[in-house]
This record gives structure tokens, sequence and C-alpha cells, in this order.
């Protein structure tokens, strides 16, 4: 009995990697790299975190938009600490027992992408492939709603507002 604890036990702490997890984003932004003219991108700030005590590195991290039935894929993938000039490329960040809170950016790989985004409701969603994993998981899902009166708006920030369970619009022209 003493030996299948044991096994047990070193295998939870030496061997399992556990599932990478996500807390709800403080802040989802709809806006563009580099100003007006620059590619349309999400930046999503969120904890993520690894329920094992070896932890999870993060090889791949997509967005995807979903509006009036279309479809767009966000694949290029930056994080940042919230210091100027930390933004890196996202080829891999390992993610511990304890968390790493980033700035995650996700870019269009199609300049031409409109950004006036229509008033309406979209989803978005994150897809992670970790270490171990060969198919991309869902990580995270959120409807977000844009108002009538940010039809100008060429930049869109979602904050979580706790008192009332819903993400706050502020737009930006």
């Amino acid at each position: 009995m003493s030996l299948a604890v044991s096994s047990i036990t070193a295998y939870l702490t030496l061997f399992h990697r556990g599932r990478l997890k996500i807390v709800r984003p403080s802040l989802i932004a709809f806006t563009r790299d580099g100003g007006t003219n620059g590619r349309p991108k999400i930046v999503v700030h969120s904890m993520l975190y690894s329920t094992g005590p070896r932890g999870n590195v993060l090889v791949s991290f997509y967005a995807v938009l979903h509006h009036s039935g279309k479809k767009t894929v966000y694949p290029n993938w930056n994080h940042a600490d919230g210091k100027p000039d930390s933004i890196v490329p996202g080829s891999g960040l390992f993610v511990g027992r304890d968390g790493i809170s980033r700035y995650h950016h996700f870019l269009s790989l199609d300049r031409a992408a409109p950004l006036r985004f229509e008033p309406g409701n979209y989803r978005v969603e994150l897809y992670v492939v970790a270490t171990g994993e060969y198919t991309d998981r869902l990580l995270f899902s959120v409807d977000v709603r844009v108002p009538d009166h940010t039809n100008e708006s060429t930049s869109l920030r979602f904050d979580w507002d706790p008192l009332t369970k819903v993400y706050q619009v502020e737009a930006k022209t």
C-alpha cells in the first residue's frame, strides 16, 4: 500500500505536467498594431497557470473572432509584460504552477482587413497548444458587445467589471 501511495505521489510531483489554464482576462482590446495603418490585432491581458507542479510550455497561442457568421483568425502571437519595448514573438513560453501574467497580442496576417467594428455581438476564442498536446484546445471563450455609438472607432477596449460581471467598452478614434 505504501509503495502505491509513493508511486502516485512521485507521478503527481515529478512527472505530471497538469493542464494549462487561464483566468478571466481583465482586458480585451480590438485595435491595430502600429497605429491606424497597422495590422488588425486583439490584445488580451490575463494570467496563465499550470495545474501541475512541473508546469507547461505554451507552444502556440492564437485568437479567433466571430461576428455575423464570419470567422477571423489572428494567428500571429506576441506577448509582453507591460514594460515599454517588452513585446517578444510568442515561440514558446514556460507557464508554471504560480502562473505568469502577460499581455498577449494576436495579429491578423491580412493587413487589408477592416477594423471598423460594426455594432453587435462578437465572440473571442483563445486556442492553445501546450507541450504534449497535438491538437488545438479552446482555452477561453467570451462574448462581448460593440454598442451602436462606436461606428467610427479604430480601437475598442473592453475592461472586466467585477460588479456587473460584464465587459465595459471604451471606444477610441
